[in-house]
């Protein structure tokens, strides 16, 4: 007997660097919903996962495979980023849109 696997993992590699094969290393993120609990982003870090948005300042939503990230800004207004395993894209979408570049990771370093 079999059972469907109700957990899943999807990740993710971003570039942040403006000129094409001068950027930085990619950073890379995981998208974990659990058999129990609830769905959460993460970060790689110093080869660790850590919760994405986690600062005590920023605040966070996830819904579905997409995560939105309110951070205060310095000087009053809010940054709001939104990252989607959906689509694979992460955007910093308030004050001014920046698109990064991304796209769907199957082995991560």
């Amino acid at each position: 007997m079999s059972f469907p696997t109700l957990a899943e993992d999807l990740f993710m590699s971003c570039t942040f660097g403006f000129l094409r094969g001068l950027a930085p290393a990619p950073s890379y993120y995981k998208y974990s919903d659990p058999w129990i609990g609830p769905a959460d982003i993460y970060v790689q870090s110093s080869g660790k996962w850590e919760k994405w948005c986690s600062m005590p300042s920023q605040i966070r939503t996830i819904h579905d495979t997409v995560g939105l990230c309110n951070t205060p800004a310095r000087g009053g207004g809010i940054i709001v980023s939104k990252i989607d395993f959906n689509e694979y894209t992460y955007a910093i979408i308030k004050p001014r849109v920046k698109q990064f570049e991304c796209k769907r990771a199957l082995n991560i370093p």
